[in-house]
């Protein structure tokens, strides 16, 4: 029994940097996907004299609207707002980041379709 349990933490002690390395992978993986979205959403809110952060790329967005594809897209956006939302929060609130976009009633209509109410 002393065995097992000396086995099991020499493993648990094995696999501690393997862990840690995984980790600090993921969360680079995770903020460095943040920073590409958010710089590209930036730019795109920029050039539609919109407000706030898109997560979704404008252009495939307003591209040959369909209401379905449309409401996709939109749902794609607000799961990578909700899956962002905490290094959204820390951009906010240390770094003067923009939220994300809730509508695009305020977005320019030069370039992009009407939407429908």
């Amino acid at each position: 029994m002393e065995d097992l349990k000396y086995e099991s933490r020499l493993w648990l002690r094995r696999m501690r940097p393997v862990c840690v390395i995984l980790g600090v992978l993921l969360l680079t993986v995770y903020v460095g996907t943040y920073c590409h979205l958010r710089s590209r959403g930036l730019a795109e809110a920029k050039r539609y004299h919109g407000e706030g952060l898109l997560h979704v790329s404008s252009d495939e967005l307003f591209q040959d609207y369909d209401e379905d594809r449309y409401d996709a897209l939109m749902m794609t956006h607000f799961n990578r707002a909700s899956f962002f939302a905490p290094i959204n929060w820390v951009d906010r609130t240390f770094c003067g980041g923009q939220g994300r976009v809730s509508g695009f009633m305020r977005w320019s209509k030069t370039e992009r379709p009407s939407v429908a109410p």
